[in-house]
Protein backbone atom coordinates (compact mmCIF):
# COMPACT_ATOMS: atom_id res chain seq x y z
CA UNK A 1 0.00 0.00 0.00
CA UNK A 2 1.16 3.52 -0.68
CA UNK A 3 1.93 5.78 2.27
CA UNK A 4 3.33 8.60 0.15
CA UNK A 5 3.39 9.39 -3.55
CA UNK A 6 4.47 13.00 -3.84
CA UNK A 7 5.47 14.74 -7.04
CA UNK A 8 7.02 18.15 -6.44
CA UNK A 9 7.22 21.17 -8.72
CA UNK A 10 11.01 20.81 -8.99
CA UNK A 11 10.54 17.36 -10.54
CA UNK A 12 11.34 15.45 -7.36
CA UNK A 13 9.33 12.37 -6.54
CA UNK A 14 8.97 10.77 -3.11
CA UNK A 15 7.43 7.34 -2.80
CA UNK A 16 6.87 5.21 0.32
CA UNK A 17 5.13 1.82 0.28
CA UNK A 18 4.43 -0.75 2.98
CA UNK A 19 3.39 -4.37 2.71
CA UNK A 20 3.40 -7.66 4.59
CA UNK A 21 5.21 -10.48 2.84
CA UNK A 22 4.05 -14.11 2.89
CA UNK A 23 5.81 -14.66 6.25
CA UNK A 24 4.11 -11.68 7.90
CA UNK A 25 7.28 -9.57 7.77
CA UNK A 26 6.57 -5.86 7.37
CA UNK A 27 8.50 -4.24 4.57
CA UNK A 28 8.60 -0.48 4.16
CA UNK A 29 10.23 0.66 0.92
CA UNK A 30 11.08 4.25 0.10
CA UNK A 31 12.41 5.88 -3.03
CA UNK A 32 13.31 9.55 -3.42
CA UNK A 33 14.20 10.83 -6.88
CA UNK A 34 15.36 14.19 -8.17
CA UNK A 35 16.54 17.32 -6.40
CA UNK A 36 15.22 16.12 -3.04
CA UNK A 37 17.80 13.29 -3.08
CA UNK A 38 20.78 15.14 -4.56
CA UNK A 39 22.28 15.94 -1.14
CA UNK A 40 22.55 12.17 -0.54
CA UNK A 41 23.22 10.88 -4.04
CA UNK A 42 24.94 12.60 -6.94
CA UNK A 43 22.54 10.96 -9.41
CA UNK A 44 19.48 12.08 -7.43
CA UNK A 45 18.25 8.62 -6.49
CA UNK A 46 17.97 7.28 -2.94
CA UNK A 47 16.25 4.05 -1.92
CA UNK A 48 15.78 2.75 1.61
CA UNK A 49 14.16 -0.19 3.33
CA UNK A 50 12.87 -0.98 6.81
CA UNK A 51 12.18 -4.63 7.61
CA UNK A 52 10.35 -5.69 10.76
CA UNK A 53 10.07 -9.41 11.50
CA UNK A 54 6.57 -10.85 11.87
CA UNK A 55 7.00 -11.44 15.61
CA UNK A 56 7.84 -7.75 16.13
CA UNK A 57 5.01 -6.33 14.01
CA UNK A 58 2.40 -6.27 16.85
CA UNK A 59 4.74 -4.24 19.08
CA UNK A 60 5.38 -1.81 16.25
CA UNK A 61 1.64 -1.48 15.57
CA UNK A 62 1.13 -0.50 19.23
CA UNK A 63 4.05 1.94 19.12
CA UNK A 64 2.62 3.57 15.99
CA UNK A 65 -0.74 4.21 17.62
CA UNK A 66 -2.65 1.00 17.08
CA UNK A 67 -4.69 -0.83 19.67
CA UNK A 68 -3.61 -4.35 20.70
CA UNK A 69 -4.34 -6.71 17.82
CA UNK A 70 -4.57 -3.90 15.25
CA UNK A 71 -3.56 -4.62 11.66
CA UNK A 72 -0.26 -2.85 11.01
CA UNK A 73 -1.28 -1.79 7.50
CA UNK A 74 -4.44 -0.17 8.88
CA UNK A 75 -2.36 1.61 11.54
CA UNK A 76 0.07 2.88 8.91
CA UNK A 77 -2.73 4.03 6.62
CA UNK A 78 -4.56 5.82 9.44
CA UNK A 79 -1.63 7.41 11.26
CA UNK A 80 1.43 7.49 8.98
CA UNK A 81 0.39 8.33 5.42
CA UNK A 82 0.87 11.56 3.51
CA UNK A 83 2.82 14.23 5.39
CA UNK A 84 2.81 12.09 8.56
CA UNK A 85 5.01 9.55 6.76
CA UNK A 86 7.98 11.91 7.04
CA UNK A 87 8.31 10.99 10.73
CA UNK A 88 7.85 7.25 10.33
CA UNK A 89 11.53 6.30 10.04
CA UNK A 90 12.55 8.29 13.12
CA UNK A 91 9.68 6.77 15.08
CA UNK A 92 10.62 3.22 14.09
CA UNK A 93 14.26 3.89 14.97
CA UNK A 94 13.42 5.24 18.43
CA UNK A 95 10.66 2.73 19.20
CA UNK A 96 12.74 0.00 20.79
CA UNK A 97 11.20 -2.48 18.33
CA UNK A 98 13.77 -4.56 16.43
CA UNK A 99 14.13 -3.59 12.79
CA UNK A 100 16.61 -3.83 9.95
CA UNK A 101 17.47 -0.80 7.82
CA UNK A 102 19.23 -0.80 4.47
CA UNK A 103 19.72 1.80 1.78
CA UNK A 104 21.51 2.44 -1.43
CA UNK A 105 22.24 5.45 -3.55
Amino acid sequence: MSLLNEHREDGSWLNLDAYLDSNGTLRIVGQDLGAVAEFISSDGEYEYFYTIAAEDVPALANTLGGQPGADILDVLASNWSGDASYGLGRTIESSGVKYHFANYF
